[in-house]
């Protein structure tokens, strides 16, 4: 299979990884080999980050929030991850933590789509794309707090939401973190945004993107 063979090549001189048959639905370890030869087992989610391919972006961090709107406007999203053509994603994890939620009917979603949004008129990201082990440079591009349009995203489809998690209470000490059970390949040109949305009053957020990229021939 030409990933498998692709992720082969894609550790470093001296250490190999080889992935066996699950024992079981769910599983999805893979064999570690250290210079010297000796094995280790490591889970998927560990196992690219061994390889040097993992990476996080900060939208927001410290006291520094992100603010989101009062209404919709998909070609500005309050955090945004353009994923090029040749260059895939594999999604790890995201974490989200609300400063303020003064508005109602206040709204939080992450989703991907199949086309770039670009950068429009907006912000870099806080931090990142940063690689977790070696200084690789990302080829995606990180946005934040867009005020003027990119393009809109092509085919959404919805990955995490929050619907109203608290109701007009002010200062909101909620923070909530979402893990995908199922590891998949997001395929450039694509794309990874959040918006948040409520009436009257913008929310504040602060969120961390986890993801391992790898060329998208892996997955030929």
């Amino acid at each position: 299979m030409g990933e498998l063979d692709a992720l082969l090549d894609l550790a470093p001189v001296g250490n190999r990884y080889l992935f066996q048959q699950p024992e079981s639905p769910g599983d999805s370890n893979s064999f570690w080999s250290t210079p010297d030869g000796a094995l280790g087992v490591a889970e998927i989610r560990n196992a690219l980050g061994l390889l040097d391919v993992a990476y996080i972006v900060n939208y927001g961090a410290a006291t520094t929030f992100v603010t989101a709107k009062t209404g919709l406007t998909a070609a500005q999203p309050d955090l945004n991850l353009d994923i090029p053509a040749g260059t895939s994603v594999i999604l790890l994890g995201f974490q989200v933590a609300f400063g303020a939620m003064t508005g109602t009917v206040n709204h939080f979603w992450l989703q991907f789509g199949s086309s770039l949004v670009g950068n429009g008129t907006s912000n870099a990201a806080t931090g990142g794309p940063t690689s977790l082990g070696t200084p690789i440079l990302s080829a995606c591009t990180a946005r934040q707090a867009y005020s003027g349009s990119g393009t809109a995203p092509a085919s959404p489809l919805e990955l995490f939401s929050l619907e109203d998690p608290t109701a007009a209470t002010g200062s909101v000490p909620l923070a909530f973190a979402w893990n995908p059970e199922t590891l998949f390949p997001i395929i450039g040109p694509a794309s990874i945004q959040a918006y948040g949305v409520s009436t009257t009053t913008a929310l504040t957020f602060k969120a961390q993107l986890y993801y391992a990229e790898v060329p998208s021939s892996y997955f030929a």
